[in-house]
């Protein structure tokens, strides 16, 4: 029987984006380093000081790798997002509730159980360079227990709506981390692209900002184009919201 701790509430599930949202806030200001008067040093240049001070290598190729893998880190973030987004549904995707009608086993879904966690968690480590190292380390453990217990309170939902076809999808597919090989066969689902891309603007605009802005390694630079990001997509969601309702 999984344990309590690794499982949210509905309350958490209803919650769980103004969550993430205290979460991220939480980590960019460190309150913490506030509250001790710290100045404010993203994680971006520290790993080039530390290099540079200890004659290991240039400041400037050390800063350039980790600007690449953040890079990378956002495009990842970017393609789970929206292939999941897309099989799934944004409107599944983003809802306060839980839904179960039905049991998606199709595009990502048969490699791993959970791409959308997967796509965030790429998307907090391209985040964190931004951030200060003790804000980065709570919000990388944060986000980890957080989705821990909420895929604990979704198989719970899941397995019991949709019964034994979703327990042998768990025994087959990994929960997180992906498999090379599909692990079921399709079952016919169709994509809806558009529909993921728009869902996932956020991650689109971000993944966008670190091609084009992080290069030039200005920090507030790239948080504000971040910021506009998240911005539109919460603009979009409430669209996407009214055309639903009306």
């Amino acid at each position: 029987m999984q344990s309590k701790i690794f499982k949210a509430t509905q309350w958490e599930f209803r919650f769980r984006f103004p969550i993430f949202l205290v979460m991220y806030f939480i980590g960019f200001f460190a309150p913490w380093n506030i509250a001790m008067h710290k100045p404010y040093v993203a994680m971006w240049s520290l790993p080039g000081f530390w290099a540079m001070r200890a004659g290991l290598a240039d400041f400037g190729v050390v800063t350039m790798g980790i600007t690449a893998v953040a890079v990378v880190c956002a495009l990842l973030a970017m393609v789970l997002r929206i292939a999941g987004a897309a099989y799934l549904g944004s409107g599944v995707v983003h809802d306060h509730a839980m839904h179960g009608g039905v049991m998606m086993a199709d595009g990502p879904y048969r490699h791993m159980r959970n791409p959308l966690y997967l796509g965030g968690f790429f998307g907090l480590l391209s985040l964190t360079i931004l951030m200060p190292p003790s804000g980065a380390i709570f919000t990388v453990i944060a986000y980890i227990v957080i989705v821990l217990r909420l895929i604990g309170c979704e198989e719970e939902f899941l397995t019991a709506k949709l019964g034994e076809p979703y327990v042998a999808y768990l025994q087959k597919v990994p929960r997180i981390f992906p498999s090379l090989m599909p692990r079921v066969p399709p079952s016919g689902a169709k994509p809806h692209w558009l529909q993921g891309i728009f869902g996932e603007i956020y991650h689109v605009g971000a993944a966008v900002s670190y091609c084009a802005v992080a290069w030039h390694f200005n920090p507030g630079l790239l948080a504000r184009c971040v910021l506009v990001s998240l911005g539109l997509s919460i603009v979009l969601r409430g669209f996407y919201k009214k055309s639903n309702a009306a």
